[in-house]
């Protein structure tokens, strides 16, 4: 147990004192067309957006910060997509 007294607020990371410690990102994956494409890391939340849902994306090796809201149907054969719906999480497919 720690008393509040003993406790500091969080400091982000000052990348002009301590540049070593900046986690580079990762960056696209170009397809045969050209597009760049992000790696999945996980669905955070869901939300009805007009006549389907949309889904707030985190990618992998990326921050909060990065977080995205796609649509369902940009979501194809998403592993992340998938768990989400096994854990529960709501959506176009969820029973």
């Amino acid at each position: 147990m720690f008393h509040v007294s003993q406790l500091k607020r969080h400091l982000g990371n000052d990348p002009t004192l301590f540049p070593t410690r900046v986690l580079s990102q990762p960056p696209p994956i170009l397809t045969t067309g050209s597009l760049e494409e992000y790696l999945v890391d996980e669905i955070i939340d869901s939300r009805k957006h007009g006549h389907g849902y949309q889904f707030l994306v985190r990618w992998v090796g990326y921050g909060h910060e990065h977080d995205l809201w796609i649509a369902a149907s940009e979501l194809n054969e998403c592993e992340a997509l998938d768990q989400w719906y096994k854990s529960g999480g709501d959506g176009p497919d969820s029973r």
